[in-house]
């Protein structure tokens, strides 16, 4: 009645570049060569958990998570770069099907987003936490036809934000299909 699919990725790399006899174990502020190094550091999660409730047919609640942390530090030249992200995404979704050919999606959703970036003497500092919630109908026909039609509100900068949607898709053969999608996000 449950399951959970997690990964973690981690990475580290150093690229260098410029004239072929710049030294990039000396210090990087050599006017007479031209040389860039870039140091990157990222780690990566995501994963989702599902439990199928009991007591209701077809009907399950999961989390969906993700984030990141990027960091990278350099030069081009004589100019200095220093950048980092800190980015999470989390989904709390309610599904069931309530109907013959008709299914439900329902849920909360929080994305933070923090950027700061430096490169020599200009500054790019960025925040962002956006709460919203969502619902999603979905409607298929013996492999055939399938409608979506959704709506979502997200509230950004004390705004609140409405997006509705709607997909269609009719499936000629197994290898040919006709697509339409029309929404404002």
């Amino acid at each position: 009645g449950m399951i959970s699919q997690n990964t973690i990725k981690y990475m580290y790399e150093e690229r260098m570049g410029g004239q072929t006899d710049f030294d990039h174990s000396e210090h990087h502020i050599d006017t007479t060569l031209y040389g860039t190094k870039l140091t990157t550091g990222m780690l990566e999660f995501n994963g989702r958990t599902g439990v199928a409730l009991k007591g209701k047919k077809e009907s399950s609640i999961g989390f969906q998570y993700s984030g990141f942390y990027h960091d990278q530090f350099g030069y081009y030249g004589k100019r200095l770069y220093s950048g980092s992200e800190l980015s999470g995404n989390l989904r709390l979704i309610y599904n069931t099907r309530w109907r013959d050919n008709h299914s439900l999606d329902m849920g909360l959703s929080y994305k933070y987003d923090d950027t700061q970036e430096k490169f020599d003497t200009l500054s790019i500092l960025r925040s962002e936490s956006v709460p919203g919630i969502f619902l999603e109908n979905t409607f298929n026909m013996d492999q055939i036809v399938a409608l979506i039609a959704g709506v979502r509100a997200d509230l950004y900068n004390n705004k609140v934000f409405i997006t509705p949607r709607v997909s269609f898709k009719y499936s000629f053969t197994e290898n040919l299909d006709l697509r339409a999608n029309v929404g404002t996000g």
